[in-house]
């Protein structure tokens, strides 16, 4: 076959358009400059079929290497989330061993530097804790020497600044929901960060905590909708008993709630 045409894309690839002598049959094949000046191809350059077979798998490779291009191109990735992806592609084993050495002898391909940056703006951005990130990065195939010696970076008064971060954050609104409980559900929520949960809890201890909760008016609305519940099947003793439980494991305190739960009693005439 001959080479009749050679066209730029704007893709940046190199088109070239092949043609036998009868001019019947007529094949396009997409090649990079490397790939061009590599293969020395040329308009009018006869092309025979042993160089044909190397043609389509050079524009075979190239296509392979432009999708992982494509999808680091978006972020930085980590060379086992690029693995993946060429797995997903069905990319054959040693296209992918070649492009895999190709990006990393270029650098796009740095896991150590991916790690960095990864910590960096989880912790400044999402304000993840260690812990997560660790399980993150080992997820990313980070190695776990590489993944402490990044994490260790992460000081103590870095976590302890974005846990008061998290904590202002759960309480720009005033909840509805007594104090003992806003303090349980924003911890679990600083633990699930990955946060060291004897550090979480003295930051929360050290935390001036400045809601305006009406306990008072809660437990009376958690309280009727209760007695509403337990009144059809308890009284006396037993309904005090099912209603105090209650209204413990919604975290109101024990004296308020005892308080709370005699005076409607007394109301019923239980008491």
């Amino acid at each position: 076959m001959n080479v009749t045409k050679i066209n730029k894309l704007k893709s940046g690839f190199y088109q070239i358009t092949l043609q036998n002598d009868e001019k019947h049959d007529e094949l396009k094949i997409k090649l990079t400059e490397d790939e061009l000046i590599e293969l020395n191809l040329y308009t009018k350059k006869t092309v025979s079929l042993d160089e044909l077979a190397l043609l389509k798998e050079k524009e075979r490779y190239s296509t392979f290497y432009t999708s992982a291009l494509n999808y680091i191109s978006y972020k930085m990735r980590s060379e086992l989330e690029i693995s993946h992806y060429l797995d997903k592609k069905e990319c054959p084993k040693d296209y992918k061993e070649q492009i895999i050495e190709r990006l990393k002898s270029l650098g796009y391909i740095d896991d150590k530097r991916y790690a960095i940056e990864y910590v960096s703006y989880q912790q400044t951005m999402n304000l993840k804790g260690p812990m997560l990130l660790k399980k993150e990065l080992f997820k990313k195939g980070i190695s776990k020497s590489l993944t402490t010696n990044t994490l260790s970076t992460y000081t103590e008064d870095k976590q302890a600044c974005n846990i008061t971060q998290l904590i202002k954050k759960s309480t720009k609104s005033t909840p509805k929901k007594p104090l003992r409980k806003v303090k349980e559900s924003i911890l679990k929520k600083i633990i699930n960060k990955g946060y060291d949960f004897q550090l979480a809890n003295e930051v929360m201890n050290s935390f001036a905590f400045d809601l305006e909760i009406n306990e008072d008016s809660l437990i009376e609305k958690e309280l009727s909708k209760l007695a509403k519940k337990y009144e059809r099947k308890h009284e006396g003793y037993e309904l005090k008993v099912k209603l105090t439980q209650a209204l413990m494991r919604k975290g109101f305190d024990y004296e308020l709630i005892n308080q709370h739960v005699s005076n409607y009693l007394l109301s019923k005439g239980e008491e």
